[in-house]
């Protein structure tokens, strides 16, 4: 962040103002016209303020309004400037003498700096990078409250983010209390100040020490309302990161369904229009879509994490006041106040019956956005071929079709919440008419200190109640898996795969006996990120139950040397790419395990990070720079970064490029072709410090010419020594000299597997080279 913009702001400014109060104090000395004194003076505030302002409230971003303030400085000190010119050639007014001249020069000058100071901070023709702003404070930085939260393991979603946001929801909860507290002193003065004040009374020298006393409750529970709002305020900014930053980690981690064909649309197009079949619309779902992880980072994130956000600390608050109010009306009305009470005794049920109905519309709601946007998404993903086949009117009704039960679920939502304020927001006035109108048909006297302090009481009731605080405690949150997961970690030696049979993923739905019977335990898949636990097969549906045939990988074992290369070849369709995919666990497991140490935060004596490096066939990239691309979030070493480049045969690709390197890729920049977006992907693979690669045929990309050098400088360089890296290819000829270790796959099985030297020395390699050599 560069300070020196707001110090130069302000001791401009400063010395403006310091001008300006001499030239005012002189014509202050001189007795002159009062508009001569006024004007300076009037000036010099203004500079006052433009000194006061970058000092207390210091801007990484161009100040807009101080920058309006220098304009009309400037245009004014402009037109003085010029119009002593103006008077001299047209009005033939003498010039004023050189010091006038000096000072009117130098104004114009000051002020011309201000504007140029603030037309050169970044972010006005610059690209505003994350050193030109202020520095978070780390309590609130995304990577430390992530890192806290998911460290953190709780047996429900709800119970993690009190344990990891506890320091800020307790002195929230606390000050709520407090500040329900102080505003009762409200309506507890009040009455004193109006029994004492009321005649024939002699002790009105009281209502001044209850006033005053009232006074300070005031500033007390202010100052309670303002540390509570920003403790409530810092948890909500904290829940809201660490929830999307779960989600972010989670969708970069899940298991891939894309591609599967759910065999239920039918059924859920009937869950979407319809009323009370809208709870379960997803419920059969075993992942989300790109739609609804959207909608739970634009939607739910923000409304979980606005639930601290709330004025009170909502049923505690609502208890107490609920209870005090009580006590206050029998007090003040005596037994006429149960008449008023009767009202919210009837109108607590209808209140039950509307939060019900609203959690079922609210359901609906984000079954039908979840809806609407996978199929918006769907949209944009394919619009080349729908403009090429002209389907553009077809898919304009499709998003219609679901944009118009969306809209259905609104005007519910809307109606619902309408009737919500209706009955909340006339339920205190006529709680009040029905009890002061009891109190007067029973012949007693309604004073102006009870009528005053029974509508104020009546009030807090009708605030706790009222819809806009209690709406948003209306949410379910799912349970979470059991953290006892981390705890039992062994962690083993090698990387490879024991006895284990997995099969594609797909969207399985359990038998309705089996949900009945509470049978939902959520089965137990191994992964890389489980460290080889043996997941239980009694919840997983297999293949022949489900009454079709999916791909299967059956009885893989394969351990993969440390720190060499491995080959997996094979002829097409074998399951070479899903054996990588089992690896990264991205199959459904029906038995077996992963062997695999995976700890990031666990490095070897050559500086790399037990985890894995990925580089697909079809490239994933990011809409950014090559270089970010690349980098993907990891340090930037600029020694490894050039020899990543030169190994992965980018420099020549580089060079045709205008940026370079900082050339954005994607909808708003160049488009790579698939060999350059295939050594993009590579490159960003061997660049992480990460023990484990896997590489999914980057040579099919590429000519011969640029594999051989692949082959040479990044496969045999040091970038990929002492790492374990496996290599699937058809060019089983060209990598085989660097070989050590060699799988064969066919029709999902391991065929043939060992060490290089030992299969050519039982003559299996010729063969194997000959079938690869057909296949490539």
């Amino acid at each position: 962040m560069r300070l020196w913009h707001p110090l130069a702001l302000a001791w401009i400014a400063l010395l403006e103002t310091l001008v300006w109060v001499s030239i005012g104090s002189f014509h202050l000395v001189q007795v002159r016209s009062p508009i001569n004194i006024v004007q300076p003076f009037g000036t010099a505030a203004t500079w006052l303020y433009a000194t006061i302002r970058p000092v207390i409230r210091p801007k990484p971003t161009p100040p807009y309004g101080l920058f309006t303030l220098y304009g009309v400085h400037l245009a004014v000190s402009v037109l003085g400037f010029v119009g002593m010119f103006y008077d001299k050639y047209v009005g033939c007014v003498p010039l004023p003498s050189g010091i006038v001249l000096l000072g009117h020069g130098l104004n114009l000058v000051a002020v011309g700096g201000l504007v140029a100071i603030v037309l050169g901070m970044p972010g006005t023709n610059t690209t505003l990078n994350e050193d030109d702003v202020w520095s978070l404070s780390p309590t609130l930085q995304s990577r430390p409250v992530f890192i806290k939260f998911s460290n953190t393991r709780r047996a429900t979603l709800l119970r993690r983010l009190w344990a990891v946001n506890s320091f800020d929801l307790i002195p929230d909860a606390v000050l709520s209390f407090v500040g329900v507290i102080f505003n009762y002193t409200g309506p507890f003065f009040l009455k004193r100040i109006l029994d004492a004040i009321d005649p024939p009374t002699e002790s009105r020298a009281n209502a001044y020490i209850y006033a005053s006393l009232a006074f300070f409750c005031a500033l007390a529970k202010g100052e309670a309302e303002l540390q509570h709002r920003w403790f409530n305020h810092r948890a909500c900014s904290r829940m809201r990161s660490e929830l999307m930053a779960s989600i972010y980690d989670k969708a970069l981690k899940r298991r891939d369904f894309s591609g599967v064909a759910d065999k239920g649309k039918g059924k859920e197009r009937r869950v979407t229009e319809g009323g009370k079949a809208g709870l379960g619309a997803d419920e059969h779902k075993a992942s989300a879509d790109v739609g609804k992880i959207m909608n739970l980072m634009a939607g739910d994130v923000n409304g979980v994490g606005a639930l601290p956000c709330l004025r009170r600390c909502g049923i505690a608050d609502l208890d107490v006041c609920a209870n005090r109010s009580r006590r206050r009306f029998l007090l003040l009305l005596g037994w006429s106040a149960f008449a008023g009470l009767a009202v919210f005794i009837v109108c607590w049920p209808l209140s039950s019956i509307i939060a019900r109905h609203s959690i079922r519309i609210q359901k609906g709601l984000m079954a039908a956005r979840d809806k609407r946007m996978g199929v918006i998404n769907e949209l944009i993903g394919a619009v080349k071929f729908i403009k090429f086949f002209a389907w553009e009117d077809r898919w304009i009704q499709r998003v219609l079709a679901v944009r118009e039960i969306e809209l259905k679920w609104m005007i519910k939502a809307r109606v619902n919440s309408i009737l919500f304020s209706v009955l909340w927001s006339s339920a205190p006035t006529v709680v009040s008419v029905i009890s002061f109108f009891t109190v007067v048909m029973q012949g007693n006297e309604l004073t102006v200190s009870t009528a005053f302090t029974t509508g104020v009481a009546f009030g807090r009731i009708g605030t706790y109640l009222d819809e806009d605080e209690v709406e948003e405690q209306v949410s379910t949150l799912k349970k979470t898996r059991s953290g006892h997961a981390f705890s039992d970690r062994n962690i083993q030696k090698g990387f490879g795969i024991e006895n284990r049979t997995l099969k594609w993923n797909r969207v399985e739905e359990r038998k309705l006996g089996d949900r009945q019977n509470g049978n939902t335990q959520p089965a137990r898949t191994s992964g890389p990120d489980e460290n080889a636990e043996t997941p239980s097969t009694t919840d997983i549906v297999s293949a022949s139950e489900a009454g079709d045939h999916w791909f299967e990988l059956r009885d893989i074992s394969v351990m993969f040397p440390d720190g060499q290369l491995s080959v997996v070849t094979g002829p097409t369709a074998s399951g070479k790419t899903a054996l990588l995919m089992a690896l990264l666990g991205e199959l459904t497991t029906l038995n077996g395990r992963i062997i695999m140490s995976k700890d990031p935060s666990n490095v070897n004596e050559q500086g790399l990070m037990h985890s894995i490096s990925y580089a697909a066939q079809s490239p994933w990239l990011r809409h950014q720079s090559i270089k970010d691309n690349i980098l993907f979030g990891c340090p930037y070493d600029e020694k490894r970064y050039n020899q990543v480049i030169d190994c992965c045969a980018l420099k020549p690709d580089l060079a045709v490029l205008e940026d370079g390197d900082e050339t954005e890729i994607g909808a708003r920049g160049v488009s790579l072709s698939g060999g350059q977006k295939a050594r993009v992907a590579l490159a960003r693979a061997v660049y992480a410090r990460t023990k484990f690669v896997l590489l999914d045929d980057p040579l099919s990309a590429v000519d011969s010419h640029t594999a051989r050098f692949l082959y040479e400088k990044l496969l045999l360089g040091t970038l990929l020594a002492h790492r374990t890296v496996v290599l699937v290819t058809h060019h089983v000829e060209l990598i085989l000299p660097g070989t050590y270790y060699l799988v064969r796959m066919l029709d999902g099985r391991i065929d043939t597997q060992g060490v290089v030297g030992e299969l050519r020395k039982h003559g299996i390699l010729d063969k194997l080279t000959h079938d690869a050599r057909q296949f490539s």
